[in-house]
């Protein structure tokens, strides 16, 4: 009779162990056919990714860019792939509006439809822009710089203002925040009245719309407005050429400081560019979107950082690219006659510079 229950108790324990072995065997197999997918997936985007990938060549023997998340800036490397949509001389050739030549890049449909802001004609180097991003209310001080750079631009250039929409939420326009706020639309019309067409330019314009067929298309920077208005800028200056202007700055001297030789001239307020496709300004696109990738916060002295770093990354000189001199932007409301503008001034004083606002 226990020799019975012996061979029960035996045979029951056998069974439990070929019924674990046979769940930890199913478990095994699903993991690896799990595994073996997630392989497969990972190797059909990689080769995917090689495909629209472009090879940049290093200048001057050096590569650098931002590479990791510390913060330690750029490093000498052997040349590497950098993600990028297009090449300088492809972007060039949008710009000279040579059909065949974009159809052949595959720029261009079956329809024949090109860029939506190279259909923009915005003149020359000459021009000065403004970008504002999901932005409906300004300080006054903003509405001011505008107005005085429509008195400095005088005859020579436009004054291009951009109103970009197309972010996925809407900035909290916090009117209590800002120093006398004015309506943008209501001070562009005024404006407009005034100086007329032919001096000030407004486009209202889609974020994608702007970035089409450039290094930032489809990065989904409608969630970052402060580092969608830099690309804007950039992208404007590596296709017209002309200068940006920062609207914490009113133009005092009667005129636009303007990059008027071979280099690209940049400050933390203010971005010049003598000619269209200049090299340094792709260079200044592709470090932005290295750092966008990075998805760090886009603060008040990113943009003078990414120019710093672009410098470096480069190696050009000062016959391409060259810090502005501190005499152009009179900081603190100190002003001196050597000054094309200046920042944070006392309103009586600078309201001679804007009578309309």
């Amino acid at each position: 009779m226990d020799s019975n229950t012996n061979v029960d108790t035996n045979g029951r324990q056998l069974t439990k162990l070929a019924q674990k072995l046979a769940v930890m065997l199913m478990q095994s197999f699903i993991t690896a056919v799990f595994v073996f997918v997630l392989l497969t997936f990972a190797y059909y985007l990689h080769l995917r990714c090689r495909s629209t990938v472009v090879t940049l060549q290093p200048i001057m023997g050096n590569f650098s860019y931002y590479d990791n998340t510390n913060g330690s800036g750029f490093r000498a490397s052997v040349p590497v792939e950098q993600i990028v949509n297009v090449t300088a001389s492809d972007l060039c050739s949008i710009v000279s509006r040579d059909l065949y030549s974009l159809e052949q890049m595959g720029y261009v449909d079956e329809t024949r439809r090109v860029s939506k802001l190279l259909s923009l004609d915005l003149g020359g180097a000459q021009n000065v822009y403004y970008v504002f991003v999901n932005t409906r209310h300004v300080p006054w001080t903003v509405a001011c710089s505008l107005e005085s750079a429509l008195g400095a631009v005088g005859n020579v250039g436009r004054v291009n203002v951009f109103v970009v929409s197309g972010m996925e939420f809407d900035r909290i326009d916090n009117k209590c925040s800002l120093t006398q706020p004015v309506s943008l639309l209501s001070i562009l019309i005024d404006l407009t009245n005034k100086y007329g067409n032919h001096r000030l330019n407004v486009m209202h314009v889609n974020l994608d719309d702007m970035l089409e067929f450039s290094p930032f298309q489809s990065m989904g920077l409608n969630k970052r407005p402060a580092l969608a208005k830099f690309i804007v800028e950039l992208v404007l200056l590596w296709q017209f050429g002309g200068t940006v202007l920062d609207g914490d700055m009113v133009a005092i001297r009667g005129s636009v400081y303007r990059a008027t030789d071979t280099a690209v001239e940049y400050g933390d307020l203010t971005v010049s560019s003598p000619v269209t496709c200049h090299p340094f300004v792709y260079d200044a696109m592709v470090c932005t979107k290295s750092y966008a990738l990075l998805y760090r916060p886009f603060m008040a002295d990113t943009s003078l950082k990414i120019f710093e770093k672009a410098v470096e990354w480069s190696g050009r000189g000062v016959g391409d690219v060259r810090r502005m001199g501190d005499n152009v932007v009179c900081r603190d409301g100190a002003v001196s006659t050597h000054c094309h503008y200046v920042q944070r001034a006392d309103v009586d004083f600078i309201h001679r510079y804007c009578p309309t606002v």
